[in-house]
């Protein structure tokens, strides 16, 4: 009897070791996860994963997963919504020369989310993310010539910027083919967008309204970045 007692007892202590191991590793997975992996759990829509695999990534100054926390905060995903805590991390990724968070704070400063507007500033963070490749950034300058955003209304340089936007997005679809579906959107827009404008320009004053403008930068929700 006594020797069935001692038995049970290791075999739960046993079991609760085992439970014990699995639980730390699984802290140690998220602990360590890379912002590659955070950035996929979002664009995939799995929020509060990418919350849990972004923030101590982002702490230990990973700047894939400073943009994607950035993300989250800003569209309120798996958290509250926060432009102050969106603009923090996106400036701390934005420092290790990561082109989606500069894409970001140009996003903030053009529609004054959390931050006073200054179409300037947004042009400055704008071209610095459109120069290291990222597509949204050629979007954002391409509508502000295209609305006089900041600078005098330029339909032909508004239809080149868009054109670099849609030649960049067609280059991160074999990059991140997981954001295909909103890329593809970007791509189908910015190609009528740009055949519209270029229609406009063949006729004698051409009046152009302001049409409806993407709100953010991620790979899965208006924009995919």
């Amino acid at each position: 009897m006594e020797r069935a007692v001692n038995l049970k007892l290791d075999n739960l202590s046993s079991h609760l070791s085992t439970l014990f191991v699995v639980g730390i590793l699984l802290c140690s997975s998220q602990a360590f996860a890379s912002g590659a992996e955070a950035r996929r759990a979002y664009v995939m829509g799995k929020y509060l994963p990418a919350l849990e695999l972004a923030q101590p990534a982002a702490e230990r100054g990973d700047r894939i997963a400073m943009h994607t926390l950035g993300m989250l905060y800003f569209n309120g995903e798996g958290v509250r919504q926060d432009y102050a805590s969106a603009l923090r991390w996106w400036r701390a990724a934005a420092a290790l020369g990561d082109r989606r968070a500069q894409h970001g704070i140009g996003m903030l400063f053009r529609n004054g989310f959390g931050v006073e507007k200054n179409y300037a500033e947004a042009i400055k963070w704008f071209e610095l993310s459109a120069s290291n490749g990222e597509p949204m950034a050629y979007w954002g300058l391409g509508y502000m010539n295209e609305n006089g955003q900041g600078t005098e209304l330029n339909i032909q340089k508004a239809i080149e910027f868009y054109q670099r936007s849609e030649e960049f997005f067609r280059k991160e679809l074999l990059v991140e083919p997981e954001s295909s579906p909103a890329i593809n959107r970007m791509i189908f827009d910015l190609t009528h967008r740009i055949q519209w404008l270029t229609s406009l320009l063949a006729r004698p004053n051409p009046i152009i309204p302001a049409l409806s403008t993407p709100q953010n930068g991620s790979s899965q929700q208006t924009t995919p970045k």
